[in-house]
Parts: structure tokens; C-alpha cells; sequence
């Protein structure tokens, strides 16, 4: 049972993130651009950190609001190429290397159209993966998409009703960026009492960034959400409001954030080195799918953490192979940088 402590902990905590949150709304809409630096975000009041996504020890730390599926139950997934259907489904998936040098039929299109395309095609195959693999358990066949507590936030959920403008748009000096997948968590699918604040979102923008950045397309989605959750009264009892982004950028290329307030009122957000999709083989698809199951962590422990400091940063080995690939997972030596006939 919860102390009366704990209560107006929760409800000031609730005041602080509301008014930092807002103040961070006002400025991402006064000021905006592709990417901040850290001492931009600084002043925003933000906070920047990396983390290693597969790093057992902040996983197992009260950092870590996302707990990933892990390799070996990911293994037991496994896709059946014959069922793929459409061109475009088949496209993405047997043509996505190809893709690259081919991203859209548009003349002329600007750099940053063909950015926010290779993102997409991202999302796409990542989507049929998702959608597609399967394994056997007890003699059953068990779909991936249809196995963990994520939910697709459709029309009705309150979360919709609440301001959608830093959830995608086209704005004057920032790419084009929009959340094409919105999901949350809730332990028992038939029971609504079992859901939990933690959102996750995937992200494409047609912007490019760096690790000591965060894009204005990525923040602006956070700050969002959070703001958002704040206002539903299905959350009025929670000051934890838990965001992961699979975020999917330009040349073609991917991170993983996850971004919660502190009790100071600083939005910490955790980002993984930045990893390239340039190549079928190489690229992090499992990584990306262990996150896409992964577990929503609650409970007072995680809600009070005191993270003044965070967990050391392990290297990341990233050498998970993808789903099919023939090779191990390492980033390709390539110039992403843009033909003159893409400028």
C-alpha cells in the first residue's frame, strides 16, 4: 500500500514535470531547428547521456525503464519468406540494399524527401518483420506482434486527444518528421486497469544528426508525449511517464532513445550510438526488434529513482546479427555523404 508521502511526492513531481514540459513545448515552437547541441539542450533543460542498449548492468539499473526481449527468446522467431505478399512488401524486403541508391520515383526531389524515404524503408522492413515472424511454443504457433504488452494507440485512446503538432509536421528550417507507430503498454489486453504510462514511438525524419546532438523531430515527439500523458486521467496517479523512441534518420540510419523527467524537473534522455542501415546484412534489425518487445518497468522503485548519477557506459559490441543476415553485424566503412545530384 502506498504512504501518504509517497502521494504528495507524486503530486508535486507531477507540478514539476508539468511546468518543465511546457516551458520545453514553448521553446521547441519559438525556436526551431534540426538538431540542438548539448549545451542547447542544456538550457532547454534537458540532458543527454549514451547508453549501451545491450549493457547488463544499465538494464539492470532503475535508469533503465525498457528491459529488452532477450537473444535467445528472439531466436526462437523465425520468418517464412513465402508468405510475403505485394510489391512493396517484397520490394523492401528482397530489394533493401538497392533501395538506397533508389529511394523514391520523385523527380527532383529535395535531399531531405530522399533522407525521410530511407528512414521509411527502415520502418518498413522492420514493420514486416514484426508483423511476419513467428515461433512454435506448445505445439501452437505464436505471432510476434501479438505476443507482448504493447498496444497500438488507435482512435478513442485519450492520448489522442490532447495536442498532436510536435508529433510530426513539416516546419520552416526543420526536415519533415512524423511518429508513424504509437504504442503502450498494458500487462492484460482485456483488462484497462493494467495499463501503464510507458509509451514507445518510432520516429522518421529526413534530417541527419550525431551522437552529442538530439533532432528537433526526436525531442519534439518526447516533450509531446509526455505532456500529453500528463493530461489523461487514466495517469492522474503516476508521475512516471516513461518514453522510448526507435528513431529512424537520414543517410540511412537509426538510434534508440529512452527520455523520462527527474525529479530536479531535467528530461534525461539515454541515447544508443548511432547505428547505419546502409546494408541488409549489417544492419541492427534484431536490436531494434528485442526493443520492440521489450518489458515496461514500474512500480515506486522506478517512479522515486534518484539517477543523479548515471550508470557508467559500457561499450557497445554491436555484433547481434539480423534476423536471415549471412554476415555479423558491423557497421559498414561507407561516405554517406550526398551525390551533388541529390544537393
Amino acid at each position: 500500500m502506498e504512504s501518504s508521502g509517497q502521494n504528495k511526492q507524486r503530486a508535486h513531481l507531477r507540478v514539476v514535470y508539468d511546468q518543465a514540459v511546457s516551458t520545453l513545448i514553448k521553446t521547441l515552437n519559438s525556436q526551431p531547428k534540426e538538431a540542438y547541441s548539448q549545451d542547447e539542450l542544456t538550457r532547454m533543460g534537458v540532458s543527454l547521456a549514451e547508453f549501451n542498449p545491450e549493457d547488463p548492468k544499465f538494464l539492470d539499473s532503475k535508469a533503465s525503464l525498457f528491459k529488452p526481449l532477450s537473444v535467445e527468446e528472439l531466436a526462437k522467431y523465425t520468418l517464412d519468406e513465402s508468405e510475403l505478399a505485394g510489391p512493396d512488401t517484397e520490394t523492401c524486403y528482397f530489394d533493401f540494399d538497392g533501395l538506397y541508391d533508389h529511394p523514391t520515383i520523385s523527380k527532383d526531389p529535395p535531399y531531405s524527401y530522399i533522407l525521410a524515404e530511407r528512414a521509411d524503408h527502415i520502418f518498413q522492413y522492420l514493420n514486416i518483420l514484426y508483423i511476419f515472424i513467428k515461433a512454435k511454443k506448445d505445439g501452437d504457433l505464436i505471432w510476434f506482434n501479438e505476443e507482448f504488452g504493447w498496444l497500438d494507440i488507435r482512435d478513442g485512446n485519450s492520448f489522442l486527444n490532447g495536442p498532436q503538432g510536435l508529433l510530426l509536421g513539416l516546419r520552416k528550417k526543420v526536415p519533415p518528421w512524423d511518429t508513424l507507430c504509437k504504442r503502450e503498454w498494458q500487462d492484460d489486453a482485456e483488462d484497462p486497469t493494467t495499463l501503464r504510462p510507458h509509451i514507445m514511438l518510432i520516429v522518421c525524419t529526413g534530417a541527419e544528426t550525431s551522437n552529442d546532438e538530439l533532432l528537433y523531430g526526436e525531442l519534439g515527439p518526447i516533450a509531446q508525449t509526455i505532456q500529453n500523458r500528463l493530461n489523461q486521467t487514466e495517469f492522474e496517479n503516476t508521475s512516471l511517464f516513461p518514453v522510448l523512441v526507435l528513431s529512424l534518420f537520414g543517410p540511412r540510419h537509426g538510434r534508440i532513445l529512452q527520455a523520462k523527467y527527474n525529479k530536479s524537473g531535467v528530461l534525461k534522455v539515454h541515447a544508443s550510438p548511432i547505428y547505419s542501415f546502409r546494408f541488409k546484412a549489417t544492419s541492427p534489425f534484431d536490436l531494434f526488434l528485442r526493443y520492440q518487445a521489450c518489458e515496461a518497468c514500474h512500480g515506486p522503485e522506478y517512479e522515486f529513482d534518484s539517477d543523479e548519477e548515471d550508470v557508467p557506459i559500457q561499450a557497445s559490441a554491436y555484433a547481434s546479427p539480423s534476423l536471415g543476415a549471412d554476415k555479423e553485424n558491423a557497421p559498414p566503412k561507407e561516405d554517406d555523404a550526398p551525390s551533388p545530384e541529390q544537393l
